[in-house]
């Protein structure tokens, strides 16, 4: 994705934090969406299996450790096939895939407006995951796949019953016929609070998910519910040290600010 002015400055925030590393808190989840350089993403998944133990979410949600994190891929891009699986297959590197089940095969003029409308992204570079590539993920033991909404959509709470329970429920379904699998987790497209309120973690549930994924910064340990959970969405251009802050916790803080007045808003004015 594009690298910002603003994560510019946040990166600039992270690295000059004060802060002292947290010595309770426990697991942390690493989210990222499409990848375009294979050497860049090698050096990277290296660097994080020489610094930290990667495990899968099953084990991470069961007993969480200090040094271990879990890698997770959210939408389904093609790159996910030719750069990330062999990647990964050969360090032996587990990760979680959540795919939005609407974007699976498609091409052409279908398969950009979807990028463009649905996940804000307008790179011509794109391309979406065949059924017969998720298949072959699938099919890996260190591999697991997840829900992602049918269309990428944002779980507003103005949207109806119906819709929230189509583009989670369909989905699921629809996952699970093409790999031929039960699938167990969900992520929330966009990742925010506003994007996973309590009537959409309900219809989670209700769903036969056993837990669900923000993008908000945090241990796994400090998750307020098993349908809450924190991931971190880091970038590959971001450096080694950024991440090494990151992921102690040296943003946690910065978003936690912004999360109670949030919460605040939200209470003072519902």
């Amino acid at each position: 994705m594009k690298r910002t002015f603003r994560n510019r400055i946040r990166d600039l925030l992270i690295l000059l934090n004060p802060f002292r590393p947290e010595t309770k808190s426990k697991g942390r989840i690493l989210a990222f969406h499409d990848v375009n350089d294979r050497s860049a993403f090698r050096k990277r998944m290296e660097w994080l299996k020489a610094n930290f133990s990667i495990v899968s979410l099953d084990e991470l949600l069961k007993n969480p450790d200090k040094n271990q994190l879990a890698i997770t891929f959210d939408d389904g891009y093609q790159c996910w096939h030719s750069i990330v699986f062999p990647i990964l297959k050969e360090l032996e590197i587990p990760a979680t895939f959540f795919v939005n089940s609407g974007l699976i095969g498609l091409e052409g003029d279908k398969m950009f407006n979807y990028f463009r409308k649905k996940c804000k992204r307008t790179e011509s570079r794109l391309k979406a995951i065949s059924k017969e590539e998720l298949f072959e993920i699938s099919q890996n033991h260190l591999f697991s796949i997840g829900g992602h909404t049918v269309d990428h959509i944002d779980l507003s709470e103005s949207l109806e019953n119906s819709e929230i329970e189509h583009q989670i429920i369909h989905d699921k379904q629809e996952i699970e016929r093409l790999i031929e699998q039960e699938i167990h987790y969900f992520a929330y497209p966009f990742g925010q609070l506003q994007n996973a309120h309590v009537k959409v973690q309900k219809k989670v549930k209700e769903a036969g998910y056993k837990a669900a994924f923000t993008i908000i910064p945090g241990f796994v340990e400090d998750a307020e519910s098993p349908f809450l959970i924190n991931r971190d969405s880091l970038e590959f251009h971001q450096s080694e040290q950024v991440w090494k802050k990151w992921l102690a916790g040296a943003y946690d803080q910065l978003v936690q600010k912004k999360l109670n007045i949030y919460k605040f808003l939200r209470i003072r004015f519902r």
